[in-house]
């Protein structure tokens, strides 16, 4: 799976328009030519566009990578190859909303099922396709329409700030303050406003903002030194094995601890809890052995590593214990 997008995807030829024709577009077979084509079909209901629509294009290539990217077990989240997913979604989601947008026949209450609706097609022809997807094709489903809920959210506020800003841009500049402000505001994106800004001949003033990430970054890790007074740790952050697509229980090795009396975060080689993301709760459960057992009342990422956060109720956790880690259930 490709989880960054070539230069020239987004050029005219790539969308058969331009001096080359549809024809020899990527887009005109195979898996994509599918995906292209069932969301043309329920898009058409709804609105009027050129068939050769560029937003249809991104969205069935960008869907079919983060489908893929799921199905091998990253799951979106704001770290690492995580982020990119949750990037890739989101992109498709945006290129979707677009068109669905525009439609006199839809209300703003109908663009979220409406979307949802669109994804799932998209997922029943991938799992026509492929049994790897067809197998996973719930856990895909949850995760995909996890993240339209949370994402929708930002989008219509931040989309909304952004045209505005971008109507008031002079030249073809937009300040990196203004790009950081929207992401530190509404959870926009840098990569997306870059992707939209682009589309009016826009470019990003990338410097300024990560300058301003940068002070933002320091701020919130003085602010976590001091949040953190009283605790202790044990063992290095890792990257996590997500589980949780196929089980709601598994045997697993404990990696990292932070504790501040009965308090503690744990970090596990593997997992079945689901950290929270795209608009779902992280899950509870336990962490137990024969030595202790810890009730898990929220799971987090941070950095990679999916952090389940509880209270002691019996015994004394030590690193590289083996345990047994139960979701509550039902999810």
């Amino acid at each position: 799976v490709v989880l960054k997008e070539k230069d020239n995807i987004f050029s005219p030829s790539a969308f058969g328009v331009g001096s080359v024709p549809f024809q020899v577009s990527v887009f005109s077979t195979g898996t994509l030519h599918k995906i292209y084509d069932a969301f043309n079909q329920v898009i058409k209901g709804y609105t009027s566009y050129t068939f050769l629509d560029k937003n249809l294009s991104v969205a069935s290539d960008h869907f079919r990578a983060a489908v893929y990217a799921i199905a091998d077990g990253v799951a979106p989240s704001n770290q690492g190859r995580g982020y990119v997913v949750r990037l890739l979604t989101r992109k498709a989601v945006t290129s979707l909303y677009r068109l669905i947008r525009s439609s006199p026949l839809l209300e703003e209450e109908d663009w979220q099922k409406t979307l949802i609706s669109l994804l799932r097609v998209g997922l029943d022809v991938l799992a026509r396709e492929d049994a790897l997807i067809g197998s996973r094709q719930v856990h895909i489903a949850e995760i995909l329409e996890g993240e339209v809920e949370g994402f929708l959210r930002t989008l219509l506020r931040g989309l909304e700030q952004l045209n505005v800003r971008l109507s008031q841009v002079s030249g073809t500049i937009l300040p990196g303050s203004v790009a950081f402000e929207l992401y530190d505001t509404y959870g926009f994106p840098l990569e997306l406003t870059q992707f939209i800004a682009a589309e009016k001949g826009i470019k990003v003033e990338e410097e300024e903002f990560r300058r301003d990430m940068e002070i933002q970054r320091e701020r919130a890790r003085k602010a976590r030194r001091e949040a953190t007074e009283g605790w202790e740790e044990w063992g290095i952050p890792g990257e996590t094995q997500f589980e949780g697509y196929f089980t709601l229980a598994c045997p697993a090795e404990i990696r990292f601890i932070r504790r501040r009396g009965k308090e503690i975060q744990i970090g596990l080689d593997r997992t079945p809890f689901y950290a929270e993301q795209g608009g779902q709760v992280g899950d509870t459960g336990w962490i137990s052995s024969e030595k202790f057992r810890i009730r898990i009342k929220d799971t987090q990422y941070s950095f990679g590593t999916i952090l389940h956060i509880g209270e002691i109720e019996e015994g004394e956790p030590e690193i590289h214990s083996e345990v047994m880690a139960v979701v509550d259930a039902p999810r």
